[in-house]
């Protein structure tokens, strides 16, 4: 979220800084309405400063362009530059302006809260989900054991729960796994079976299988 240009943020850490120790009072007062001028007319910590300066020297109390540059070699985090930018005018750069004014900590906390809720919903999730694993569901456990690819249970219990297996289907889940097994997975490499989540996901307990005589999908494969 933008600042809207509202504010040039002094950091409490310049009471213990020694570069601002060394600066008079009048310097600080200079610095803080230059970044507060850059805050609001500047971009991205770089303040353009259009014709001889006049609007820079009238900002710092001081009367030329050589006296600005002097108060400019005295304060802190800025430099004075020449011809740098696309008009070749004068310009006074900030360093780490990003880092130290431009304020995203209204974003980062909203990017953090949305993080933590992600966070928690996936743990509720994987709660529940491990409650049902640890036996709330027979006709799962009695499909995964079953199913000859044991990978990704959770994934494959979040499939099987979003079914709604009735007892009969179940029953013709289990008897299409042992036709897959028999008719399609037989010769099959281990990694050429579907998922049980994507088998389930995509109701491949539908699929057409070959007949016994039919033309073996893997054959080419080596047997393991």
């Amino acid at each position: 979220m933008a600042d809207q240009k509202r504010w040039f943020k002094v950091w409490t850490s310049i009471v213990g800084n020694a570069r601002f120790a060394e600066m008079s009072l009048e310097d600080i007062g200079r610095w803080t309405l230059l970044g507060a001028s850059t805050a609001l007319d500047g971009d991205g910590g770089v303040l353009g400063v259009p014709g001889r300066g006049r609007e820079l020297c009238r900002l710092l109390r001081v009367d030329t362009i050589e006296e600005a540059k002097v108060v400019l070699d005295r304060v802190f985090s800025v430099r004075f530059e020449e011809g740098k930018n696309v008009n070749g005018e004068l310009s006074v750069t900030w360093k780490n302006w990003k880092k130290y004014q431009e304020d995203s900590t209204v974003a980062e906390r909203v990017k953090r809260l949305r993080s933590k809720r992600r966070g928690e919903e996936k743990r509720e999730d994987e709660i529940q989900t491990r409650a049902r694993l640890n036996g709330h569901d027979q006709g799962f456990d009695a499909f995964w054991t079953a199913y000859p690819r044991h990978e990704a249970k959770i994934r494959a219990l979040k499939a099987w729960t979003a079914l709604h297996p009735t007892p009969e289907l179940t029953a013709t889940l289990l008897a299409a796994i042992e036709q897959h097994k028999q008719r399609l997975w037989a010769q099959a490499p281990p990694d050429k079976v579907p998922h049980p989540a994507s088998w389930l996901n995509g109701r491949r307990w539908e699929d057409e299988l070959p007949t016994a005589q039919g033309k073996d999908p893997y054959a080419n494969f080596p047997k393991r």
